[in-house]
């Protein structure tokens, strides 16, 4: 929508409320006056850039068995939702409770190690931001 026009109200109130904004992103607002024989001139243009919003959940991350010991974690990093994402989290259960984090860092992979044999595990990984 970069660049887009589009008319976010008309009518007779003097605040509206314009929905469907993009977090961290700038916008620019201004009114035109309108009535029966035409329009006047716009308001002074005002700027304003939305708050960023935490990032979207990972999809389920990618499993692959490298030893009885060993696994290597692989995702796709989300959306951002305006603010930079600081940093990924994962954790592993072998219960599918009581999950402990395995790793916390900028990469989209990560190798676990010492995990038990045959044992099965769980991981889920979460994206952090600064909202």
């Amino acid at each position: 929508m970069d660049g887009v026009l589009r008319l976010a109200y008309a009518g007779l109130d003097t605040e509206a409320i314009i929905r469907e904004l993009i977090p961290g992103r700038e916008y620019k607002v201004w009114v035109t006056p309108c009535n029966k024989v035409g329009s006047g001139p716009p308001s002074p243009l005002l700027k304003f850039t939305t708050a960023c919003a935490p990032p979207d959940a990972p999809e389920a991350p990618v499993v692959e068995v490298l030893s009885p010991r060993i696994v290597r974690v692989q995702w796709t990093a989300p959306a951002n939702n305006g603010s930079p994402i600081a940093d990924f989290r994962l954790e592993a259960s072998a219960a599918n409770v009581d999950y402990a984090e395995v790793y916390r860092g900028l990469e989209t992979v990560c190798t676990v190690t010492n995990l038990t044999p045959f044992t099965p595990y769980f991981f889920r990984v979460r994206a952090c931001n600064a909202a």
